[in-house]
């Protein structure tokens, strides 16, 4: 919190970022493999366009 004062930068949206994936790692047991879960961790975000 003190570091806002010195930098005026939030952290915010990399916590919500943060946020999304924890609650997609625990819906995500199920996969099998590490690429699997990256792509389905993309889509869940954001970042990847069907």
């Amino acid at each position: 919190v003190l570091a806002y004062f010195d930098h005026r930068a939030s952290n915010g949206p990399t916590e919500a970022i943060n946020g999304r994936l924890e609650a997609l790692r625990r819906n995500a047991l199920g996969f099998r493999n590490l690429i699997n879960y990256r792509i389905r961790s993309l889509l869940h975000c954001g970042a990847l366009a069907l």
